[in-house]
């Protein structure tokens, strides 16, 4: 089964903490690796638009394009985007990937008192 990587966060604004993940994850075995910005987020006040949080993430990741792609998945869904409703979208996108889950430490810690915890952890890794 092929691997994808979901990279996703408020990215807002990205810094050296995001870049030090990105190189991490290209020097594992995805065959994928999407790098994903929320559009909005329940537990945490967000200073920049969707829209410049995406290009700060394009520009982030603009001399890894051939490795990594940016998606814009959850800017486009309307409402408050969860991270359950991204997992079940990206398995009809990508029926033929094991998906992957990175991000900061600061959402990896709070990741337990997420909606729908358990589905996130018996559907990625």
């Amino acid at each position: 089964m092929k691997k994808l990587c979901v990279f996703g966060g408020s990215f807002d604004p990205p810094h050296v903490g995001h870049e030090m993940i990105i190189k991490e994850l290209l020097k594992l075995d995805f065959d994928h690796i999407l790098i994903m910005p929320n559009k909005d987020v329940e537990y945490k006040q967000l200073t920049s638009s969707a829209e410049h949080r995406s290009n700060m993430v394009k520009i982030l990741i603009e001399k890894h394009q051939n490795k990594i792609e940016f998606s814009d998945l959850e800017i486009k869904r309307e409402g408050v985007t969860m991270t359950c409703d991204t997992v079940r979208e990206l398995k009809i996108l990508y029926p033929e990937y094991q998906i992957y889950f990175a991000a900061g430490s600061d959402s990896i810690n709070a990741l337990p008192t997420w909606d729908e915890y358990d589905y996130l952890r018996n559907n990625t890794i």
